[in-house]
């Protein structure tokens, strides 16, 4: 059986996290999950730590990455295959219907990383019987998985379309993976880190050690969780306008996840309690539950009580920082991803190339110029040929039906969109779906 291994990306330099073992028990699992402990390189108050502090994580970007710690140190704590580190241990173990079967414990250890495999490595390895480890990933794919299930079945939001990519995150909101074949691996350890870290946070609540629990709430408006689910469940086989339809959806009725040193749950997991441990390389909340938990081992070794490095005043002050930074970095990116795709749409409009656009692009430029008083010049044109091409989304059919100004500029556009309507009527059923996501229509009642 393989031990002692990691997974992540192929360029990956911040290997935090590692799975240390997973077993199968007479009547249950066992997982023994390792994070690369960052308490005696980084103290508090050096600079390293001031400035990972203000950095607050790690933030990647299409050219790279700009590190929350100093390269050197960064290298010095990564759990690089063949190379001695620290780890602390988070040993988990749940009975054959995946609950906890016993307290979680925790120690610290040492550690070799003596596998280091990518998440396209997985499904060949997952598929060949005679490649190595193929056994212990089997097994970790099939936990995985039935952990997910598990989670969904309790009312998680979980998303995890293997043909096209995409995935729920730990928050329930929808993402997509550059590459296709990095679900499985990505599922592997989603789901046992998530596992690690709300073992973690059962572990702090049960034994009163002060920490940053990461907490999700729905807002007031939201509907039922199981109104969301099906939205969820329904997305297999979705166009890509439905996909970013329902992650708006998403965004507008889930809170922004909190960091605070009071326990309220995650909504988006479904757990009672979850923290960030698993990734204190990346993300300085890690970094400071590590230092409580840390306290709380060595004072449990010595028999004295734990003298913890953060007062409950010092958390609550980090917590404030810390979500305040990630809710401006979204932000400022969300900010930026309108203001390109506004570009794009522009030029799109004033290079009359409508109807050699991609269908993402054009229905981005059918949005911006549906906000106009009139069609732009050669707009309506472009249009119309991709309706006679029959290369016009639902999406966009509903832009040009129901959100164009009133009055005789859209009105020719709007009686040829009726038109293609009229000549291709399975194309309502998508339109009014889009309308209902969009709008709150009522649901179509099928008799």
């Amino acid at each position: 059986m393989l031990k002692d291994f990691t997974i992540d990306g192929p360029e990956s330099l911040d290997l935090d996290d590692t799975i240390r073992e997973v077993k199968r028990l007479d009547s249950g699992w066992e997982v023994v999950v390792g994070v690369t402990n960052t308490t005696k390189l980084i103290k508090i108050g050096m600079s390293s730590d001031v400035k990972a502090r203000e950095r607050v994580e790690t933030r990647y970007h299409s050219r790279g990455h700009f590190s929350m710690l100093p390269p050197y140190k960064e290298r010095l704590l990564s759990l690089l295959q063949g190379k001695k580190r620290s780890v602390l241990c988070v040993r988990v173990r749940l009975d054959e219907q995946l609950n906890l079967s016993e307290n979680p414990k925790i120690w610290f250890d040492t550690f070799k990383n003596k596998c280091r495999l990518s998440y396209p490595d997985i499904p060949g390895i997952i598929d060949d019987p005679s490649s190595r480890g193929h056994s212990t990933i089997k097994l970790c794919a099939d936990l995985s998985l039935s952990l997910l299930e598990k989670r969904r079945q309790a009312g998680a939001f979980v998303v995890y379309d293997t043909n096209a990519g995409w995935v729920t995150n730990e928050e329930g909101f929808l993402v997509r993976l550059a590459r296709r074949e990095d679900t499985i691996g990505y599922i592997i350890i989603q789901e046992l880190m998530i596992l690690a870290n709300s073992a973690m946070a059962t572990h702090c609540a049960l034994n009163d050690i002060p920490v940053l629990y990461r907490n999700h709430t729905a807002k007031a408006h939201a509907p039922e969780r199981n109104d969301l689910l099906e939205s969820l469940a329904s997305i297999g086989g979705s166009t890509p306008a439905r996909l970013d339809t329902l992650r708006s959806k998403l965004h507008m009725v889930l809170n922004k996840a909190t960091v605070e040193p009071v326990l309220r749950g995650h909504y988006g997991l479904n757990l009672p309690a979850y923290l960030w441990g698993t990734s204190p390389i990346r993300r300085y909340a890690d970094m400071v539950n590590q230092r409580q938990i840390s306290a709380w081992v060595k004072a449990k070794k010595d028999e004295v009580p734990p003298e913890y490095p953060y007062s409950t005043e010092d958390l609550v002050e980090l917590g404030e920082h810390i979500t305040t930074w990630k809710n401006d970095q979204k932000d400022r990116t969300r900010a930026h991803f309108k203001t390109q795709a506004k570009k794009q749409a522009e030029h799109a409009l004033s290079s009359k190339v409508l109807f050699d656009l991609p269908g993402k692009e054009f229905d981005r430029a059918v949005k911006l110029a549906a906000a106009m008083a009139e069609p732009p010049e050669g707009f309506s044109e472009g249009c119309l040929g991709r309706l006679s091409a029959a290369r016009v989304s639902a999406l966009a059919l509903y832009r040009l039906l129901i959100e164009t100004a009133p009055g005789d500029s859209w009105a020719p556009l709007r009686e040829a969109t009726l038109g293609h309507l009229e000549g291709n009527p399975h194309l309502a059923t998508s339109l009014l779906n889009v309308a209902t996501s969009i709008q709150g229509w009522k649901e179509v009642q099928y008799v």
